[in-house]
């Protein structure tokens, strides 16, 4: 028989190139495996995905990244960084890049104001990863996001923190801010009200600033924290409260506490209103009330004050001329004891005296007494 393959030998062959070809149908499938899945998280990824060379030369967009830039497919190829950002923003790109090819990384995501090709503009937050091809950096995927939503609501979030502080320090009271027992903030009415540097207000204990007891004889600061205490599980109080200045001068505020929560944090707020000179004229009109009273009081003539047609005040005099006790004048129209002969004029000289005319001081007119007789003229 001639020499050559047997009809086994070739079966065997056979058998091995099937072998081989199922190897390298394998070998093949791995790689269109991730490039089906690459391709995919490309297209369809809610982020704009891009890619671009070491210089900044746009290679590929992912088709979200072409509609949020208003470019079409064919555009890629002349699209470069200085298309997208403006001239100040291109070194902050560059610098990324460097950032990137030294280190392997980006260590956060940037933010750019993109222009698109009809001239709008975007707020994008930006990252990069480098692409490797046989060990070597050759292309940047950048994954951007539209954030201008966001930057919308952080400057509402900027402008509402600059209203509350400003309001917060022009308030005409002192402001405290306690997270739980412990001092957290004030305003600068407080440290103007307490004669001290927001350091020391921070650093000195709360029990610094009033002494040892209160006017009603109570420990100061066990009440105090019998007060923050009753605030933190919700009750809103008010109170008068003596407090010290730090160089130790005492003044009384009328105080406000109550409960606050921001998230999950608890706060208290203490609003202090010095009403020390709100005392001071309350005493000064005491006293001058006192000094009226001592006068009217031992004065022989009598002496009358009316508000409208009510009277509000008679001294002993004029309780004696009219012969009505206090009680029954404080009841009585003031016109019923005026006779009839000089109620006119003198109701209409009262209304020149309340429009700042200046009728006369002294005149006489005659009264009717309880008994019904007419006393004067006076």
């Amino acid at each position: 028989m001639p020499d050559g393959p047997t009809r086994f030998g070739l079966e065997r062959k056979v058998r091995e190139l099937e072998e081989d070809l199922l190897k390298l149908q394998g070998s093949l499938a791995e790689p269109r495996r991730k490039e089906i899945i690459l391709d995919a998280i490309f297209d369809r990824s809610l982020d704009a995905v891009y890619l671009h060379d070491l210089e900044g030369r746009f290679m590929d967009a992912s088709a979200y990244a072409l509609e949020v830039f208003g470019y079409e497919r064919k555009d890629i190829a002349n699209l470069t960084f200085q298309d997208l950002i403006s001239p100040d923003q291109l070194p902050r790109a560059m610098n990324a890049v460097e950032e990137l090819l030294k280190t392997g990384c980006q260590k956060q995501p940037l933010e750019f104001q993109v222009m698109r090709k009809d001239g709008g503009c975007l707020w994008m937050e930006t990252r990069g990863l480098l692409v490797h091809r046989d060990g070597r950096a050759v292309m940047i995927c950048g994954i951007a996001r539209e954030i201008g939503r966001r930057r919308d609501i952080e400057d509402e979030l900027k402008a509402s923190s600059r209203k509350y502080q400003t309001l917060f320090d022009s308030a005409n009271d002192g402001v405290f801010i306690f997270k739980g027992q412990s001092f957290s903030d004030c305003n600068a009415k407080v440290l103007k009200l307490f004669g001290c540097t927001r350091e020391q207000m921070s650093t000195l204990p709360p029990h610094h600033f009033f002494p040892p007891k209160q006017p009603d004889g109570s420990d100061s600061r066990s009440k105090a924290r019998a007060y923050m205490a009753a605030a933190l599980k919700g009750e809103n109080l008010s109170f008068e409260w003596t407090y010290r200045r730090l160089d130790g001068t005492p003044f009384v505020a009328d105080v406000n506490l109550r409960r606050i929560e921001v998230g999950e944090d608890v706060f208290l707020q203490v609003i202090v209103h010095d009403i020390t000179g709100r005392r001071a004229a309350e005493k000064a009109l005491m006293e001058s009330e006192q000094k009226f009273r001592n006068m009217a009081e031992s004065n022989a003539a009598a002496i009358v004050i009316h508000k409208g047609d009510r009277f509000i005040y008679a001294n002993p005099a004029a309780q004696k001329l009219s012969g009505y006790r206090l009680d029954e004048l404080m009841r009585m129209n003031f016109w019923d004891i005026v006779h009839p002969d000089f109620l006119e004029q003198v109701k209409q000289r009262g209304k020149a005296r309340i429009k700042g005319e200046n009728p006369p001081d002294h005149y006489e007119i005659k009264v009717i007494t309880k008994d019904g007789r007419s006393a004067g003229p006076t």
